[in-house]
Parts: structure tokens; C-alpha cells; sequence
């Protein structure tokens, strides 16, 4: 399997249970512009998108992993 994606030219890794790199999708998005507050990480597990992903991942069946 191949554990690298790039994004506008960012590396994106991923571990041996398929999950991807937080800080290189979030180096990804800075470098696209997609996110301008870079100095804001500590906000990221509060956000409303966040908190719907990790209650999506939790539920979900044979997951093998926690996900956070």
C-alpha cells in the first residue's frame, strides 16, 4: 500500500492503520490558503467538524483502532 499522498505539493502520510498525518493535512492547508489561522491548532478538536468526524469515526463498526 502506499502510505503517501501529496496535496498541493505537501507530503501527507499515513500510518500502518491507514490514518492520515493531522500535521501534514494541516501543513496542507496552510500552504493552499485553505487555512489562514495558523497559529490556532489548539482550536482544531473544538471545532463542530471535528467533534462530527470523531463521533462519525467512534461509531463506526470494525474500525480495528481508536481513532484519536
Amino acid at each position: 500500500m502506499n502510505n503517501l499522498m501529496v496535496i498541493d505539493g505537501i507530503e501527507v502520510r499515513r500510518d500502518a492503520y491507514g490514518r492520515y498525518s493531522l500535521n501534514d493535512l494541516h501543513r496542507a492547508a496552510v500552504a493552499s490558503g485553505a487555512n489562514a489561522r495558523t497559529k490556532e491548532p489548539g482550536k482544531f478538536l473544538s471545532s463542530q467538524q471535528t467533534v462530527e468526524l470523531v463521533h462519525e469515526l467512534t461509531n463506526t463498526q470494525n474500525l480495528g483502532v481508536d481513532p484519536v
